[in-house]
């Protein structure tokens, strides 16, 4: 597997903030496709450290029409989702941040 693994890198960046002191906050981590690789490896000590939560996902045709049902639910009932995007490259800075929203990140 080579190291520059989008999906490795992100998990080792998200429980990399254990490192920074305090508690350890809570990462779920949706898996939805393997565009970039079937696998991950991650260390063990990292995952004994954490509180990363790794969950699949359905199958891409199931989710888009799951969000496409959603998102045309959300404008009828004028509903928010309560949420920061915030780009991959920030994650440190979001982690180190105040939590006062749900944080997604987007690539």
């Amino acid at each position: 597997m080579a190291g520059g693994d989008p999906t490795r890198r992100l998990a080792l960046q998200a429980i990399a903030g254990r490192a920074h002191g305090g508690p350890a906050r809570r990462v779920r981590f949706v898996q939805i496709g393997a565009m970039t690789s079937p696998t991950i490896t991650l260390p063990g000590a990292a995952l004994r450290s954490s509180r990363l939560e790794l969950l699949g996902s359905v199958s891409n045709e199931r989710l888009v029409h799951t969000i496409g049902l959603l998102l045309k639910a959300i404008r009828p009932a004028t509903m928010t989702i309560d949420a920061d995007a915030v780009p991959l490259t920030d994650v440190e800075s979001a982690w180190n941040g105040p939590a006062s929203k749900r944080i997604v990140f987007t690539s």
